[in-house]
């Protein structure tokens, strides 16, 4: 009986025994595997995986400041100030030598007044041109009254506003609505300019001046009549 029961005993223990080495070796077998695991790559391994993240950090940092093509189109993003793209000018000038023919009864001299105008940058050629909106209101006096237009109209000029370069040159052409108009002429006109300017951005934080010079044109389009002026305008640049 005494030895069934020891037979019994030393069973039992040598199950428990062998089980708890068993857990040990398993335990020890995953340890080894993830320090194996952790331990870093030496020799040509090492090397290859090292210029590989080299090679991709160095086009991730590429990637956020690539301008794009020289000629490519984009809208304008964000503030010129930045290396981006947007920017609006409020300016008002008169005009120092201007004509008109076949409006109203005779050929008239300085019929012009006042001109005003907003100009929005919208986009760019990359390294190349700026496309931006204009409107303007321009005031007339003539022997038979007076008219009031807005003029809208695209205008490209060059160097884009990106380049930092002070000075621009652009021309651009559009829509003329007259407001008031004298008896017996068209309420429409085709609008064309040319411009030589300079800028200076940040003269204080967001806002810059600018200075113009050029033609402001137009042609009445339901009647006869055509009006040249020279003008000069001066105004503010704001960076948003």
């Amino acid at each position: 009986m005494l030895t069934s029961w020891n037979l019994l005993i030393f069973t039992l223990v040598s199950t428990l025994t062998f089980s708890a080495y068993a857990q040990i070796e398993v335990y020890d077998d995953e340890s080894g595997s993830e320090t194996r695991q952790a331990k870093p790559k030496t020799g040509r391994d090492a090397a290859a995986d090292y210029f590989i993240k080299r090679k991709q950090n160095r086009s991730d940092a590429r990637q956020p400041s690539k301008p794009g093509r020289v000629g490519d189109y984009r809208p304008a993003t964000r503030s010129v100030a930045s290396n981006g793209d947007r920017f609006l000018s409020l300016s008002a000038g008169v005009f120092f030598d201007n004509e008109s023919y076949a409006w109203g009864e005779d050929n008239q001299d300085d019929v012009a007044n006042f001109t005003a105008g907003v100009t929005y940058r919208v986009g760019e050629w990359v390294s190349s041109m700026d496309m931006n909106f204009r409107a303007d209101i321009t005031s007339y006096t003539l022997d038979e009254g007076d008219a009031l237009k807005i003029s809208m109209m695209p205008i490209v000029t060059f160097p884009d506003a990106r380049s930092g370069f002070p000075l621009y040159f652009g021309a651009g052409g559009g829509l003329g609505v007259f407001f008031r108009q004298i008896d017996d002429e068209s309420h429409l006109s085709f609008d064309y300019t040319i411009m030589a300017g300079a800028r200076i951005m940040e003269v204080i934080e967001g806002m810059g001046v600018m200075m113009e010079v050029g033609m402001k044109n137009h042609v009445l389009l339901l009647s006869d009549g055509q009006f040249n002026g020279a003008y000069f305008s001066i105004g503010s640049v704001f960076e948003f």
